[in-house]
């Protein structure tokens, strides 16, 4: 009886992970859940008892999903970069409706999500198109 315990409370816990990180990508295209599943028990960053389970070993054999990060969220690194991609589109649209100051705001956010600072000269060449 303690191993289906056992058992039931880490499928509970891989359900709880898949919520989570389907809130994440914002309820939107996420892997279905075997899939995910399959994909946490391969991921080195989730728990040694969910990973080591052979129930849940048997249920959910070992595959690993690609995009799935140590807070076990699925394609986190491709949403901030599809969501830089679309301010990198607002700031340069900015820019050619003559919104200047607009788009070197736009360009401070992108700096900062990034971590990275354009040089002088590439600002200075961006402000003039």
């Amino acid at each position: 009886m303690l191993i289906i315990t056992g058992m039931r409370e880490n499928l509970l816990k891989i359900l709880v992970a898949v919520i989570e990180s389907h809130a994440c990508a914002n309820w939107g295209i996420h892997p279905m859940f075997r899939d995910y599943a399959c994909g946490l028990m391969a991921c080195e960053h989730a728990p040694e008892h969910i990973r080591t389970d052979p129930t849940l070993l048997q249920e959910f054999p070992r595959r690993p999903l690609e995009g799935l990060d140590q807070s076990l969220c699925w394609n986190t690194i491709g949403r901030i970069f599809d969501f830089t991609q679309q301010l990198m589109k607002n700031e340069e649209n900015w820019r050619r409706c003559g919104m200047a100051d607009d788009a070197k705001w736009m360009r401070g956010v992108i700096e900062q999500l990034v971590g990275v600072k354009l040089d002088q000269k590439l600002r200075d060449a961006l402000d003039r198109t």
